[in-house]
């Protein structure tokens, strides 16, 4: 919602708006009011504009919700497992995902639950924690076997909110 309103505010040529730190209103803001795709690095405030691949996505949101403020009240940055060898500008075999989901897994069986679910289609390219939580996404090369993935799941979770969708309307 904050990064429509700047969007929008941006548009109306609003002065003020030039200083203004976004990252500092929330992490996920600076990323929105790009609105392009991009890598995100620290709390938001590292964006790293980058075109990705065509894929298809598998969303879903369990019933259990994530505070945000829970979440980030048991990062334990000691424990984050942050290589700068591989904090390049692409996503590669190498990348380790959101940190949240550590945290996330071990807190909540459910999402734990759907994370294994998610992981274990055989076209899923990969499965990540949405922020601090708690939806899901799962992306896919095909759209085919995005929604083939999205039928499997609606039959053994008839009652989560689930939906395909794709990135890049380039």
């Amino acid at each position: 919602n904050a990064a429509a309103v700047i969007r929008i505010l941006k548009k109306m040529e609003y002065k003020e708006i030039k200083t203004i730190n976004f990252s500092e209103i929330g992490a996920d803001v600076p990323l929105f009011v790009q609105n392009q795709d991009s890598l995100v690095r620290g709390i938001g405030d590292i964006t790293i504009k980058q075109l990705f691949p065509k894929y298809y996505f598998l969303l879903i949101k369990p019933k259990q919700n994530c505070s945000t403020k829970e979440m980030y009240n048991q990062v334990d940055i000691n424990k984050i497992r942050f290589d700068s060898n591989y904090d390049i500008d692409e996503i590669t075999e190498f990348d380790r995902g959101n940190d949240f989901e550590f945290i996330a897994d071990s807190k909540y069986s459910e999402i734990s639950t759907l994370l294994k679910f998610m992981r274990g289609f055989p076209d899923v390219i990969f499965s990540r924690l949405t922020g601090s939580g708690s939806c899901i996404y799962s992306a896919f090369e095909t759209k085919d076997s995005a929604e083939k993935a999205l039928l499997i799941f609606k039959e053994r979770f008839p009652n989560d909110w689930s939906l395909v969708v794709e990135n890049n309307f380039h």
